[in-house]
């Protein structure tokens, strides 16, 4: 969408509504709008239905995938710049004609090789599978949150699982 159709669409907005307003995108650091963008650009896809997900039950999901805080309004205005339209812009949760780039039920071999199999607490709206790694969204986080990522590799998780296991041998035995 472009700066001009946002800004519209935001003016037409601003006078109904008394918070929530999507042009609070506005505020947010470039760094967020790009890790916004990034995220919504591979999460989430174009569809010819409306989504039964609201733009606040979305918000959750990205929150839940990269950490980062975003407020629905924020969300709701990221939505606009990636050309997502709402089914009704005065509503206080949007709903737009999108879907899931993953089945949110399809779980990581990595994850399931871990026994995890519960697919329902999971975002239903996320970049990858659940459970797969994705450096580029996490340094993009680093980038807005200050932290760095270190991914292991599997010899490295077997390495520290089994400094785990000793651990807590030890601690059975009674040695410090």
């Amino acid at each position: 969408m472009s700066q001009e159709d946002y800004e519209r669409i935001c003016a037409e907005l601003a006078p109904t509504m008394s918070k929530n307003k999507p042009d609070e995108y506005d505020t947010l650091t470039p760094e967020k709008k790009e890790l916004l963008a990034y995220w919504i650009s591979k999460a989430v896809k174009p569809a010819s239905t409306y989504d039964a997900n609201s733009s606040y039950g979305i918000k959750h999901d990205f929150e839940y995938q990269t950490g980062v805080y975003v407020s629905n309004a924020e969300f709701k205005g990221a939505m606009l710049i990636a050309d997502y339209l709402p089914h009704d812009a005065f509503a206080q949760n949007w709903h737009f004609k999108i879907t899931k780039t993953y089945d949110s039920r399809k779980i990581s071999r990595d994850l399931r090789r871990r026994g995890y199999r519960d697919y329902q607490s999971m975002p239903h709206y996320r970049t990858q599978l659940n459970g797969e790694r994705e450096p580029e969204l996490q340094q993009r986080i680093a980038i807005v949150t200050g932290h760095s990522f270190h991914f292991l590799d599997d010899s490295e998780v077997e390495a520290k699982a089994e400094l785990l296991k000793e651990a807590g041998r030890d601690r059975q035995q009674g040695e410090p």
